[in-house]
């Protein structure tokens, strides 16, 4: 007896701009079925509120430039950082090839490719939920509570996971992801300080305990985010309303951007770290995109970009393992590893040139370059704790270290126990931990 048909060729998890980018991409075919599961309903203030100009040539390709040019109409012209001193610098967009940014209503952009996904012929299920994924030898079967809290079943050939930085499908099926900090975002959108015009400018401003971020919006408001470690967040009771504006009103320049009066909500968390994902080891059906495959700092201020794009891509291996040789999914893979590689060197450059508070956890963490020699011989413990890795690890490493042995050999040993560490925070965390032997 033949098999059933599935239900859908391809379900992608995560209705944002990663899974509406594959949704439009996978549609260019008019025979792939779609299904995009979102668990939001596109009317809540998000933070990523500016775009970089070189976006556009992505829109163009997704099939709505036209659109979101008469939709977005705040220009940005550049970026003003006070980073590594107290006065701001400017980079200018109009001097780039592409002209000017945008200042986006996030929920009015997301619900643009929303509404365009469904155009296209694919299907949308927003306020639902994934609940489980199992294998078939045809694909996935798959459980969706859906709006109205009804339990559904259906069975699908590919996943695309879009789910975001926290998202487990990718590491069910097998993938592992390897978390290179612990950034965390603190956000609230508030209103201008009277006499103030909206500034065509996003504004980076550094600080002991991390950097603030503040982008203007197209309502006239401001989106103002406070990016710290969340270990520091929780020691400072940061995220109390009370304790955020306190800080906010410490700044130099973003302060005065902004009215203090008023009401001061809480504000809203939202996980910013950096992490890769690498690949399930078998031919599994899925494949990631957006944060679900790789999340950079949103100093790089590429998340949007880089969603749209890695949609895009993850979108053509799919569709090549459904009706190619499969080839395509490995190099995706492979230029995603490669890009993080660049990032995770920019990103180093970039926050040593910070240097106004060498001592700060939060700058010593992201500015630390290991020195340990591989055949040093290590042992003894001189600290119990160490800033580079959770305290378990820290046990964890001790106990290995109780007889002397080359660093090298004790790395291997606890790289294979901790396959989500970077290597270079474990190198860290034995200097801190560890005396020569």
């Amino acid at each position: 007896m033949p098999a059933s048909k599935p239900d859908f060729d391809v379900l992608i998890i995560g209705g944002g701009p990663a899974g509406a980018a594959a949704a439009l991409t996978l549609r260019k075919r008019p025979d792939i079925k779609v299904l995009v599961v979102e668990r939001g309903d596109y009317q809540q203030d998000k933070v990523g509120e500016a775009l970089s100009p070189g976006t556009r040539e992505l829109l163009r390709y997704l099939g709505v430039w036209e659109a979101f040019s008469g939709q977005q109409q705040l220009n940005i012209w550049g970026n003003q950082a006070a980073w590594g001193s107290d006065e701001l610098h400017c980079l200018d967009f109009i001097f780039t090839l592409h002209g000017s940014g945008w200042g986006l209503n996030r929920r009015a952009f997301e619900q643009l490719l929303a509404d365009a996904v469904q155009q296209q012929g694919g299907e949308l299920w927003t306020q639902s939920r994934v609940e489980q994924l199992a294998r078939t030898e045809a694909g996935w079967q798959v459980q969706v509570t859906d709006a109205q809290g009804q339990l559904r079943h259906l069975t699908c050939r590919y996943v695309i996971d879009a789910a975001g930085r926290a998202s487990p499908w990718s590491l069910q099926a097998g993938a592992v992801r390897v978390r290179y900090d612990n950034l965390m975002g603190l956000a609230n959108w508030l209103p201008r300080a009277d006499g103030q015009q909206t500034e065509a400018f996003t504004l980076v401003e550094a600080c002991e305990y991390g950097w603030w971020y503040g982008s203007p919006l197209p309502d006239g408001r401001l989106a103002v985010s406070l990016m710290s470690d969340q270990g520091l967040i929780q020691q400072q009771r940061l995220a109390k309303g009370d304790a955020w504006f306190a800080l906010l009103a410490g700044t130099r320049h973003l302060r005065r951007l902004v009215s203090l009066d008023g009401p001061q909500p809480t504000p809203r968390a939202s996980p910013a770290y950096s992490a890769r994902v690498t690949p399930p080891p078998d031919k599994a059906p899925i494949v990631a995109a957006g944060d679900a495959v790789a999340s950079h700092d949103p100093l790089s201020a590429s998340g949007i970009p880089r969603a749209l794009a890695t949609g895009i891509q993850a979108a053509r291996a799919a569709a090549d393992a459904l009706f190619g040789d499969g080839k395509l999914k490995k190099a995706y893979h492979d230029a995603v590893a490669q890009d993080f590689g660049q990032y995770l060197g920019n990103h180093w450059r970039i926050y040593q040139a910070e240097q106004r508070w060498p001592r700060a956890d939060f700058w010593r963490f992201r500015t630390a370059q290991p020195q340990l020699a591989p055949t040093t011989l290590v042992g003894r413990g001189r600290a119990q704790e160490s800033l580079f890795v959770p305290d378990k690890v820290a046990r964890r490493l001790l106990e290995l270290a109780a007889s002397p042995q080359p660093a090298h050999q004790l790395l291997a040993g606890l790289s294979a126990e901790q396959p989500d560490l970077p290597v270079e925070r474990l190198l860290l965390a034995m200097e801190e931990l560890l005396a020569p032997a």
